[in-house]
């Protein structure tokens, strides 16, 4: 199996984004039983470069989160009598069939990865409060933007944070965050009386 990795944008994934393509490729092949080696092109981009080729190839004028290109026009899926008889889709060094190109927006994956990282998360803020658990003042999104960094190391724009007015009482909420267009978590908010 064959993967050529290219990323195009610097983002610190803090993995091994190549290994992970090749395991991910390697998993689904098999679960496709696909009886041939095989090679596929995957690049991580930015949106400018999504919608620019989104334009050229498909008249649309926007980014999307994935692009794929297939090489081999399944009639059904995963059907490879289709290539049996064709050298074409094959590479003729290596003989790996070649499936293909994906791009895959880079802003958009790693919006997603934080989103599925803080929905497992909470913080916990500790804040004076008076007889019945009403806070002296109130915690806004920039609290709990700075709860976010202090406790877990995460940084989220205190704007991605969906307060409809600052919480003024202790307790647990949920609190929504649109991290991303399309991409929203929630956090679980923990306000305390110290």
């Amino acid at each position: 199996m064959t993967v050529q990795f290219e990323c195009e944008v610097e983002v610190d994934w803090g993995i091994d984004c190549a290994g992970l393509a090749r395991e991910v490729a390697e998993k689904v092949l098999e679960m496709e039983n696909c009886p041939y080696d095989a090679s596929v092109n995957l690049v991580l981009t930015d949106n400018e470069e999504i919608k620019r080729v989104n334009t050229e190839f498909r008249n649309i004028l926007a980014p999307t989160d994935v692009l794929s290109f297939p090489m081999i026009p399944f009639e059904t899926p995963a059907d490879y009598s289709v290539v049996e008889e064709d050298d074409s889709y094959f590479d003729l060094d290596t003989d790996e069939l070649l499936l293909g190109d994906i791009m895959i927006s880079a802003e958009k994956a790693a919006a997603q990865a934080q989103a599925e990282k803080i929905k497992t998360l909470s913080v916990t803020i500790k804040t004076k409060a008076g007889d019945g658990g009403r806070i002296f003042g109130s915690i806004t999104s920039k609290d709990i933007a700075d709860a976010l960094k202090a406790q877990h190391k995460l940084t989220v724009d205190k704007k991605k944070i969906q307060l409809d007015s600052p919480i003024k009482q202790t307790g647990e909420m949920e609190v929504a965050m649109k991290l991303y267009p399309e991409v929203t978590t929630t956090l679980k908010v923990i306000i305390v009386a110290e």
